[in-house]
């Protein structure tokens, strides 16, 4: 995996904007990406960042935006967005979340 974030380049910046950081990584690089970004967060960097992968939203984003077509469902804590009622709106299919050794977890019951 090769990443650059170059903080020094705009020492005054306090939001880090991501379009699908996680695609095409596997999980050993997903994790290593997970530690940066938990780390610049640690040190009050705001993070957004758009993803399709519903699980590492579910574990690892604070607030959550869900959209469909271009427009807001919802957004708020990512207990609150990512529901199957809202998710079945967002994909026009059903969602069930489940919890399994302490992790949580959405699956589609189509």
């Amino acid at each position: 995996m090769v990443l650059q974030i170059t903080p020094q380049a705009n020492p005054a910046g306090q939001l880090l904007l991501l379009d699908e950081p996680m695609n095409s990584l596997d999980v050993a690089q997903q994790s290593a990406l997970d530690k940066i970004l938990s780390a610049l967060c640690q040190q009050g960097l705001a993070i957004v960042m758009s993803s399709h992968d519903l699980n590492h939203t579910l574990r690892h984003a604070h607030r959550a935006w869900l959209l469909k077509g271009g427009k807001m469902l919802a957004s708020g804590r990512r207990e609150e967005v990512l529901t199957p009622p809202n998710l079945a709106q967002a994909y026009g299919m059903n969602f069930r979340r489940l919890d399994i050794e302490g992790h949580r977890m959405l699956i589609s019951t189509i």
